[in-house]
């Protein structure tokens, strides 16, 4: 089962150091977007680090394995901000991953309020990233609503269901789902492996996004934000 790394560290070199130990070969960050969030460091500090951090990570092809890097900047604060601020940090941290040295790479967005808005911001992105970053391995990930989340019982599976008709409209590699409990906590590992497991997504999420003519459920991969 393929394994990535998600951490929250403006500085984590210490991070990186145990993924070329571990050989795992999958993270996700960024010195703009896992600065804010998470804690108060200056951005020349962070953007030195990440610098070697992804200069380090890259020695993982002298044992065969082309390392892969996530960029946070689509989701940010972790709470609703412009698609256009999203877009732009994101595909920034994407270049400043190509520069220090990463090849395959990907560039993320979140859900916001306006189903319309999204299919266009992720249009956007995906533009930005054929003409910035062509030789690159990339592709995008998309986040469920990152807002406050319902509390209703029809709220999440309905705000789900939105998310993976976003996904399939918006040419999203990955969809990173959230739980119910998001609304009063942080989920139980029990909690998010039933939501990316096929046989336990709710039918209103797997049977949405194929509310076009022709289209067909999605095969887009599913992982939790906690998981």
């Amino acid at each position: 089962m393929p394994v990535q790394v998600r951490h929250g560290s403006a500085l984590p070199e210490e991070i990186f150091a145990a993924l070329l130990r571990t050989g795992v070969d999958a993270t996700e960050g960024g010195p703009v977007s896992y600065r804010p969030p998470y804690r108060r460091v200056r951005l020349c500090d962070a953007v030195d680090s990440w610098a070697r951090c992804c200069a380090g990570y890259g020695r993982l092809r002298d044992v065969g394995v082309e390392p892969h890097l996530e960029s946070f900047g689509g989701c940010l604060l972790g709470q609703l901000c412009p698609p256009s601020l999203l877009i732009a940090v994101t595909e920034l941290e994407g270049m400043f991953f190509r520069q220090h040295g990463l090849r395959s790479v990907s560039l993320s967005y979140a859900q916001q309020a306006s189903p319309e808005q999204d299919e266009e911001a992720l249009a956007a992105l995906r533009r930005l990233v054929d003409e910035l970053l062509p030789e690159l391995d990339s592709h995008v990930v998309l986040y469920t609503y990152m807002g406050v989340y319902p509390r209703t019982r029809d709220g999440a599976p309905r705000l789900l269901g939105a998310a993976a008709r976003l996904a399939v409209r918006g040419g999203a590699a990955h969809l990173i789902v959230k739980t119910p409990a998001e609304a009063y906590r942080i989920p139980t590992i029990a909690g998010s492996t039933r939501l990316v497991l096929p046989s336990q997504i709710p039918r209103s999420v797997t049977m949405s996004s194929a509310s076009r003519p022709g289209c067909a459920p999605p095969s887009v991969p599913t992982r939790s934000m906690w998981s």
